[in-house]
């Protein structure tokens, strides 16, 4: 016996249309889970890790001022999207610097725009994947995040930065600033990143983003110290 399934919306049986009121005076209007799926294919879109589906800005716990700071700076950038320059996330590892980018990429999808995280690291083993990959090219990877509304590029410089790696990272930034898109990047390096990403990339990023800087110690490495 088949038996049809439930529809999800049972408000308009998943058609994303319900009409209001009677005869000529009736008024067909999109649902609300019209809206409610775009979102949710925005926020699948923006390829947020699933070790971070709860980083939201209520989620971030602070522990100390330069935490707190980094978290008005970001919610005031959400705020007032897209209106604002982007964001220079500095600091050591483990005191929120990706919670904080992927929490402000949440908000900023849900307001309608594009967005997308990008792991440094996992985006050049991307691109080098591709190149044994005949059905898949580096444009393929590369365009998304240039033409993406607002970029997260997480954990900037990390591992040896090549002159390839120096490359890629150029063709990058330099497409976003010449579009003048938005771009947030997560760092753990501050004084000496010029050293990793080079006089040219760094002197964009100064006029492309406003600096942030959180201080402390790794938090994942204090929570276990407290649990022995």
């Amino acid at each position: 016996m088949n038996i049809e399934p439930k529809p999800v919306c049972e408000i308009c049986n998943d058609t994303s249309w319900v009409t209001h009121g009677d005869g000529p005076s009736a008024v067909t209007a999109r649902c609300g889970c019209f809206a409610t799926g775009i979102r949710a294919r925005r926020t699948a879109a923006a390829k947020i890790p699933l070790r971070h589906d709860h980083s939201t800005f209520a989620s971030y716990k602070p522990r100390n001022e330069s935490g707190r700071a980094a978290r008005s700076a970001c919610e005031k950038f959400a705020e007032f999207w897209p209106d604002r320059e982007g964001l220079l996330i500095m600091g050591p590892a483990g005191v929120g610097k990706t919670h904080l980018g992927i929490a402000t990429l949440r908000e900023v999808v849900n307001s309608g725009a594009s967005g997308l995280f990008c792991d440094w690291r996992l985006f050049l083993q991307d691109i080098k994947a591709s190149f044994e990959d005949p059905e898949m090219s580096e444009s393929d990877l590369i365009n998304p995040v240039i033409q993406v509304d607002l970029l997260v590029l997480d954990d900037l410089a990390a591992g040896r930065m090549s002159e390839w790696a120096a490359e890629v990272l150029q063709v990058v930034i330099a497409s976003r600033y010449n579009e003048c898109a938005t771009t947030i990047i997560t760092t753990n390096y501050r004084e000496d990143l010029v050293d990793r990403i080079g006089t040219r990339v760094r002197s964009r990023l100064a006029e492309m983003c406003q600096p942030v800087t959180i201080v402390g110690e790794d938090y994942r490495l204090k929570e276990r110290r407290d649990q022995c």
